[in-house]
């Protein structure tokens, strides 16, 4: 049988308790983005995480959700960053990107999870830099 000394107190019986996790800044909130381009024929999804990193880093968020290359493709390019989701695009959309590959950030999945981890990835690089 189990028993338990007379001096245990129930706070020694109460599981611990982890710390308080440590509030992390939001990168995205201060990358002074002003545009984020989202490139994807998966338009729900690119349309969700576009609501979020516009409530999360105040820039605009413009959808690329074509075949070919087009003016939206063109406005694009002037972006702060291009999230381009390689898996849910063609190869001529690819290439309106071909002089701007420095803010292109490659989004590994479709989903709109996917879109915005990349952003955070970047975000978070970037202010570690």
């Amino acid at each position: 049988m189990l028993e338990i000394p007379a001096e245990t107190s129930e706070a020694d019986l109460m599981p611990l308790r982890a710390p308080p996790e440590e509030v992390r800044e939001d990168a995205l909130a201060h990358a002074n983005l002003r545009k984020i381009a989202i490139v994807s024929l998966q338009e729900p999804a690119a349309r969700e995480a576009g609501r979020e990193l516009e409530n999360r880093s105040g820039a605009t968020v413009t959808l690329i959700t074509g075949l070919v290359q087009s003016a939206f493709t063109t406005a694009a390019r002037d972006a702060d960053l291009i999230l381009f989701v390689w898996a849910a695009c063609s190869h001529a959309v690819y290439r309106a990107f071909d002089n701007c590959r420095e803010r292109l950030v490659y989004v590994q999945g479709t989903g709109a999870s996917s879109i915005i981890a990349a952003a955070e990835g970047w975000a978070n690089l970037r202010k570690a830099n």
